[in-house]
């Protein structure tokens, strides 16, 4: 399993802002073996330490070289995996590529 690279974490641990209102994240390759707990975990403290009175927002993008019908339905459950952050914040799962993006969660309102 892939740990975010220490400098991600270590980065998250150090905000001691209490006005941060966004973090965006962008992973590149297998995210799928990433280890979401650690992630989970960093994201979780720095939204109990933000006094914002909205929530904290996170954008996590997943780099894709082409865009393909349907290929984003598997990066939903991305949100699934920083359950703890959940309950403080709100995330925004994002696919992108050269020239284009995707919202893939939360999913977009059927009409």
């Amino acid at each position: 399993m892939l740990v975010p690279r220490r400098a991600e974490v270590d980065i998250l641990s150090s905000i001691t802002s209490t006005s941060i209102q966004k973090i965006s994240l962008v992973f590149q390759g297998r995210w799928c073996d990433i280890d979401w707990e650690t992630l989970d975990e960093s994201l979780y403290r720095v939204a109990c330490r933000s006094g914002c009175a909205q929530k904290l927002e996170v954008d996590i993008g997943v780099v894709s070289l082409v865009p393909e019908a349907g290929g984003g339905t598997g990066l939903v459950g991305i949100a699934d995996f920083l359950r703890r952050f959940k309950e403080k914040g709100h995330i925004r799962v994002i696919r992108v590529g050269p020239g284009w993006r995707e919202i893939v969660y939360p999913p977009p309102p059927v009409e």
